[in-house]
């Protein structure tokens, strides 16, 4: 009898930890913030609203993102087939879209705020990495002076090094990065996102190999909603409940209602914001925002179940394109695709139509011990046709004070950086007529992280 007590008291505990959404995004944040303040101002950040609102209403038409989808394997059971891949796009799509069935259960209170945010993923390739890794630790819940960030053993799925695979350039491509992932809780961690404005060679998602694909094992995370969920993310959205414990949430949006959140089945769930499991509509958890009608808990943003959450909003969907607008944190997508390369030309008044794209970015470490002194930084853009030369500009994350090197190249060598400090750098193309474009987007990175030579020898070359 007490075995029986015992193994049903098991099966309730692994139910309550699949029933609970495991979101990484805001503890990964926080904790880049706390490690390098300096980027607090720039993480996630937005235009003006009268500035964003004048762009915007200039960007009209679908925005493509290329992507890539990194399967990092030990076990068969992690290798996806591209048919659950292709799915899983798939629903992504119709989600950015507004084409999913179950846009129908939105409340009849929310039906006019539904947005199709004109966003389109095109599944570039599937990389295919078989690791001698069973799980991948991702360490970024720690505070104080615990674990740190933007250092490759933290996020070891994303470094080919560490048994992961490297990024491509975060410039051109989403990354996607499917694995056997824990960040060391109890709850299994689902995904992560990296907000705008971080290091390239960090940018992109990581997935929880069971909840990638439609339909995917792990219920009630089956319906390919982690992905929409932590895309958002990479689009700049917060969580719809604000992340702030206690008191009434704010995400910044202004047509989704503040919220405390707490609903866990009729239990009070986290305290910050978020709604769990299905709650019934209408569903006001705290009088603590006497404004809200009804909490918006199938929003992408929540934390409900995959089958409760089906919608964004009209000012969610501003918020993410606005990273396009010229000037905005992604707008080097809009250089690189035939398709938002048409978007440019469409809209007279932006400069940023001949802007170079930085492409690349390789770390170069020529001494040992390894010092300051020898450490080197290659940087890459595209080339412009008609550009004579290009205006670099290099700076601390930290500082205010740029510095300006001029090239006849689509490359630049920085020398004697500091491997704990943030750099940030844009390029200018200058055209035979004297003309300028707009800079590029700015490139954040440091020279934390390995130097496996092998990866640099077109490197030697340059000199």
């Amino acid at each position: 009898m007490l075995k029986l007590i015992l193994i049903l008291i098991f099966c309730c505990l692994s139910f309550l930890v699949h029933s609970q959404r495991n979101c990484g995004t805001e503890p990964y944040k926080q904790n880049i913030i706390r490690n390098y303040p300096e980027l607090s101002s720039r993480y996630g950040r937005t235009n003006s609203d009268s500035l964003l609102n004048e762009k915007l209403s200039r960007l009209t038409g679908m925005i493509k993102i290329p992507v890539v989808v990194h399967v990092v394997y030990n076990a068969s059971e992690e290798n996806l087939p591209d048919s659950l891949i292709k799915s899983q796009i798939s629903q992504l799509n119709l989600d950015f879209s507004a084409k999913n069935k179950d846009i129908i259960n939105v409340p009849e209170i929310f039906k006019d705020r539904i947005a199709d945010c004109q966003i389109e993923f095109v599944l570039h390739s599937i990389n295919r990495i078989k690791t001698n890794k069973r799980q991948f630790l991702i360490q970024s819940r720690k505070d104080g002076n615990g674990y740190k960030v933007y250092s490759p053993s933290y996020e070891p799925i994303k470094f080919s090094y560490l048994g992961g695979v490297d990024a491509l350039p975060c410039t051109q491509y989403l990354n996607i990065w499917v694995g056997n992932i824990t960040d060391g809780s109890d709850g299994q961690l689902l995904g992560y996102a990296a907000f705008p404005g971080g290091l390239c060679e960090y940018d992109g998602v990581v997935i929880y190999y069971k909840c990638f694909g439609v339909p995917s094992p792990y219920r009630p995370y089956d319906k390919g909603r982690t992905l929409t969920h932590e895309l958002a993310h990479w689009l700049n959205l917060r969580h719809i409940g604000g992340d702030t414990y206690g008191g009434c949430g704010d995400d910044l949006v202004a047509d989704t209602p503040p919220q405390k959140g707490g609903s866990d089945e009729g239990n009070k769930g986290n305290g910050y914001g978020q709604n769990y499991g299905c709650p019934n509509h209408p569903m006001v958890y705290n009088p603590e925002c006497p404004e809200t009608v009804a909490e918006m808990f199938m929003n992408y943003m929540d934390y409900v179940d995959d089958a409760c959450m089906c919608m964004f909003t009209k000012k969610q969907k501003d918020r993410m394109r606005s990273l396009f607008v010229e000037g905005g944190d992604r707008s080097h997508f809009m250089n690189n695709d035939v398709a938002n390369r048409q978007l440019l030309v469409s809209d007279n008044r932006r400069t940023d139509i001949f802007t170079p794209t930085i492409v690349e970015f390789k770390k170069y470490f020529r001494c040992k011990p390894i010092h300051d002194t020898c450490r080197y930084g290659f940087v890459f853009w595209t080339e412009i046709d008609g550009a004579k030369e290009y205006n670099v500009l290099a700076k601390k994350v930290k500082s205010n004070i740029w510095k300006t090197i001029t090239t006849t190249n689509n490359y630049i060598k920085l020398g004697g950086l500091g491997s704990h400090i943030l750099y940030e750098i844009k390029v200018q193309a200058v055209l035979t007529d004297e003309s300028q474009s707009a800079e590029s987007t700015s490139f954040v990175f440091n020279l934390k992280g390995n130097n496996p030579f092998s990866r640099f020898r077109k490197l030697q070359l340059i000199r």
